[in-house]
Parts: structure tokens; C-alpha cells; sequence
């Protein structure tokens, strides 16, 4: 068993919004995204797929052209390749849990 602190995680370089490695595997990485009211992580696309978990708030999920309003414990699947993005449009702290599932 291994207990993971998030407060003791460092935040991941190069972003302009909270983001923390929970986890890394061989099969899989999850990372712990923090949106405040008003952030975005901008549309891109990734080569593998992943899952995203709304654990805490509201807010906007991009899939290629189409937009999805995600509220809290909803989960979203994402194919690899595919542009995606993340929107907080609310007042409120948005927590995506996101799963990636490597090869």
C-alpha cells in the first residue's frame, strides 16, 4: 500500500494551472488537475487515451469541435489523437482527474 499526499506532490512545470502527478506506471499515469474560475488547459492532442473524472465543480470538456458541459462525478473517455481541452466557466474550483492509459 502507498499512501499519496497531493499538498506534498510538486506542480507539473511548463503549465499554467495546478497540476500533480498522483500516479506512474507502466500502464498508466494519473495526473490531478486544479482549474480556478476562469483557467484553461488548452485544446491538444495526446497519443494515447484518457479518462477524465469531474471530482469536485463544473465546468467545460472540448472533444475536437464539440463542447461538453461536465458537472462533478461525471466521467469523460477520450481517444487518443483526439484535440481536447478543459474549461472552469464557474465560480467555483474545478478538479479533473484525469487517467492516461499508455501502451
Amino acid at each position: 500500500m502507498k499512501i499519496v499526499k497531493y499538498d506534498s506532490l510538486e506542480k507539473l512545470s511548463g503549465v499554467n494551472f495546478d497540476a500533480r502527478k498522483l500516479l506512474t506506471s507502466k500502464k498508466l499515469e494519473i495526473v490531478l488537475i486544479s482549474l480556478e474560475s476562469g483557467e484553461v488547459v488548452k485544446k491538444h492532442s495526446t497519443p494515447f487515451d484518457a479518462i477524465f473524472f469531474i471530482s469536485k465543480g463544473k465546468g467545460v470538456v472540448e472533444l475536437s469541435d464539440e463542447k461538453i458541459n461536465v458537472n462533478e462525478n461525471d466521467m469523460i473517455y477520450c481517444d487518443k489523437n483526439v484535440e481536447h481541452g478543459i474549461t472552469n466557466n464557474s465560480n467555483d474550483r474545478l478538479n479533473v482527474l484525469v487517467i492516461k492509459l499508455l501502451k
